[in-house]
């Protein structure tokens, strides 16, 4: 899996929010390895909630991922505010000083998105929103006719940690949700697989052992963090789900 040609279609593996779980990503980057994909994009949030993140990054190293920078990274990197109460959440100065420093260096030459043109095809890659790339929510059920100004025709968000695809006239609009700490269901990694020869996408769920997760740092993270990791109901929940 090597960086993005210009040239002959490709099949790119799209994922986001890590945020600190080896065991999520790991599933994910599995499945992407299975299918062959030419190329994996993350978009962001290797830090935050749970203590691994240079398992994390040292993984998405290994696949030679094009990755981005997300809201939590900018915290850690103290070029966002990190407001006190919220880090009681997200461990993020905690983290930081486990960071290695080559870790810490990769996150700071990062940004929070990019564009790519493939066959004929414009593509946004962006953590947050095309307005707002490092902090901005776009979730499943929110207005997207804003997405018809953009000069794209395939976005790609993480951000929510929710997934979903939709299409709006000749553009497709995709969240592809958290391979880390999903808010559908806790123990459904979630990634997505883009085909740019014909512009079919899927949102893949890979299953984890989040019960394991949530014991081996049950001394670090946070009640609200254990109790999204249990969530153990399918209802809602978008993707197609791959045992293998």
């Amino acid at each position: 899996m090597g960086r993005v040609p210009s040239g002959a279609p490709l099949k790119i593996g799209v994922l986001s929010d890590a945020h600190g779980n080896p065991a999520g990503l790991d599933a994910c980057l599995t499945f992407l390895h299975s299918v062959r994909v030419d190329q994996v994009i993350f978009l962001g949030d290797a830090t935050g909630y749970m203590p691994e993140a240079n398992r994390v990054l040292e993984e998405l190293r290994r696949c030679d991922a094009h990755c981005l920078l997300g809201n939590h990274d900018a915290m850690l990197l103290g070029t966002v505010p990190l407001p006190g109460q919220l880090d009681e959440v997200y461990k993020l100065r905690q983290t930081r000083e486990l960071m290695h420093e080559e870790h810490t260096n990769e996150l700071a030459g990062r940004m929070p998105w990019f564009e790519k043109h493939i066959e004929g095809r414009r593509m946004l890659f962006v953590h947050g929103s095309p307005w707002d790339p490092l902090t901005g929510y776009v979730y499943p059920d929110s207005e997207l006719d804003t997405f018809g100004l953009l000069a794209f025709d395939v976005v790609f968000m993480g951000h929510t940690h929710r997934p979903f695809i939709r299409r709006l006239n000749a553009r497709t609009i995709i969240n592809v949700g958290s391979c880390g700490l999903p808010r559908d269901r806790g123990d459904m990694a979630s990634c997505a697989v883009y085909d740019t020869a014909n512009g079919h996408c899927e949102i893949i769920r890979r299953r984890f052992d989040a019960r394991a997760v949530a014991e081996r740092y049950r001394d670090w993270i946070h009640d609200q963090v254990r109790q999204c990791l249990l969530r153990d109901s399918a209802q809602g929940m978008v993707g197609r789900i791959v045992e293998r």
